[in-house]
C-alpha cells in the first residue's frame, strides 16, 4: 500500500522519494536509484551501479534511520542536540535553512558536546525524555562553517550535487556525547527574513 509520495521531482519526472507498507514493512524508494526495505530488527538497502556511496549514507542516516526509530516508538524531529554544562540535553528544531546546524556549531566551540544532528531521536519512555546520541558529525556550508572558524580540514562534501560538507565532531571542531542524554529543553527556530547572520 503505498503511503507516503514526495511532492518533489526528479528531473524526469519521477517523486523524490515514495514509500510503501507490506506485511508490516515499510518499503522506501528514492528517485535516485536507491531503495529501503524497514523491518523491526532490519533494514535492506538496494542500490543501482551509478549512485554515490554518500548519497546512501545521507538517506539512510536521515529519513530512513527516522524512519526504524519511530517503528520502535522513538520520537524523531528534524534537528539537533548539545549537551550542556548540567549533563542535560538542548534540542533545537526548525525547518530547512532556520539555522539549527550553525547554531549547533557555535554551542560546540562554546564547550558545548554535540548528541545528534539531522535527527533529533527523542526516548520519550522515562520521566524525562532523553536525546539519543547518532554520530559525531556536523553538516554545514563551508561560507558558514568558515564564518564561526570551523576547522575544515577534515571535511569531505556531503555527496556529489551539494557543496555542502561531513565535518567529523572531534577535537578541535567539538566533543560528541556518545550516550542518551536529558532532554530538558527544545528550542523551535524560524528563519528570518533576508537571512541575517548567525
Amino acid at each position: 500500500n503505498l503511503r507516503y509520495v514526495s511532492r518533489l521531482r526528479m528531473p524526469d519526472g519521477r517523486p523524490r522519494a515514495e514509500m510503501y507498507q507490506v506485511d508490516g514493512v515499510h518499503i522506501v524508494r528514492f528517485g535516485t536509484g536507491t531503495s529501503f526495505r524497514v523491518s523491526t530488527h532490519t533494514i535492506d538497502v538496494a542500490v543501482d551501479e551509478d549512485v554515490p556511496p554518500r548519497l546512501v549514507t545521507m538517506q539512510l542516516l536521515g529519513p530512513v534511520m527516522s524512519l526504524w526509530l519511530e517503528r520502535h516508538s522513538i520520537l524523531t524531529l528534524h534537528g539537533a542536540a548539545v549537551q550542556l554544562e548540567d549533563g542535560t540535553a538542548c534540542g533545537f528544531v526548525g525547518p530547512k535553512g532556520s539555522g539549527k546546524s550553525t547554531l549547533t556549531a557555535t554551542m560546540l566551540g562554546r564547550g558545548h558536546a554535540l548528541v545528534s544532528e539531522d535527527v533529533l531521536a527523542i526516548d520519550t519512555s522515562h520521566p524525562q525524555p532523553r536525546a539519543l546520541s547518532s554520530y559525531p558529525e556536523l553538516r554545514l556550508w563551508p561560507a558558514v562553517a568558515r564564518r564561526i572558524g570551523l576547522d575544515v580540514s577534515d571535511a569531505t562534501p556531503v555527496h556529489a550535487t551539494t557543496a555542502k560538507l561531513r565535518i567529523p565532531v572531534r577535537p578541535p571542531v567539538g566533543g560528541f556525547a556518545d550516550a542518551p542524554t536529558p532532554l530538558a529543553r527544545v528550542y523551535v527556530l524560524r528563519p528570518t527574513i533576508g537571512g541575517a547572520d548567525v
